[in-house]
């Protein structure tokens, strides 16, 4: 009688664990679901088509602000058409944008296609600049973003050599971006940390690495990044990204 009885708890323990486990799961799915419908409502999709989408990024560093924008000024585009979208974000106590910012943004006119500002609703901090100011229309490499923060200044050549990175290795399946960072670049795996070196007479090496220093990602990956949010430190290291050496 006691080893049925035990057998019937033990039955009724694995049935309240297996429906708390289902339960889970339907609220984590539900809960899923509804934060990527979210967010591809607050994604940005562009109307227009162009072949490079400039998304530079700020809060409240005019003067630093200006340096990068000029700095675009003299980016050599080899005829290709382009576009910049320049994001402001708001103070998270006040809700104001900051006004200097938004004079220089607003007066910048670049000379290398379309410059619009747009200024974020409510503050996103820098998750929200990075993850809704560009959404890929699609998969393919027809249009590629290169994300810019506010403290950066930019090559001429920065599009040439990232359109050439994209044209010899956009194919891999592991190839998850291009960044005009490189020497800066530590080592992940070595003790002591060491800078990134490759071969001299190489101007590009890859490596599992995630850039903010100008950072052009592949559209399918950079789509899939967005809309798996939840798991955002979880999956950065699965794939390598081209550095500038």
């Amino acid at each position: 009688m006691a080893f049925a009885t035990f057998v019937r708890r033990k039955h009724v323990v694995f049935a309240v664990i297996l429906f708390v486990c289902l339960l889970c799961t339907l609220l984590t799915n539900s809960l899923h679901n509804a934060a990527l419908r979210d967010f591809r409502r607050k994604s940005c999709v562009y109307s227009d088509n162009v072949d490079l989408r400039l998304i530079v990024m700020t809060y409240s560093r005019p003067l630093s602000l200006l340096k990068l924008l000029e700095s675009l000024q003299t980016l050599e585009l080899d005829g290709h058409s382009a576009a910049l979208e320049i994001w402001i974000d708001r103070n998270r106590q006040t809700g104001a944008a900051d006004e200097q910012s938004v004079k220089v943004a607003s007066e910048f006119k670049w000379s290398g296609g379309q410059t619009r500002v747009h200024i974020h609703k409510a503050h996103v901090g820098i998750y929200g600049q990075w993850i809704s100011t560009w959404r890929p229309r699609n998969d393919s490499d027809d249009e590629l973003a290169l994300f810019l923060e506010d403290d950066l200044s930019v090559s001429k050549y920065a599009y040439r050599w990232m359109h050439a990175v994209f044209r010899f290795y956009g194919h891999r399946t592991d190839f998850a971006g291009a960044s005009l960072a490189g020497y800066q670049f530590k080592t992940l795996s070595a003790r002591p940390k060491r800078r990134l070196a490759g071969p001299k007479n190489h101007t590009v090496m890859m490596y599992k690495y995630f850039s903010t220093w100008g950072f052009a990602p592949k559209p399918y990956h950079w789509r899939q990044f967005q809309v798996r949010k939840a798991f955002l430190y979880r999956g950065v290291g699965l794939y390598r990204q081209v550095v500038y050496m």
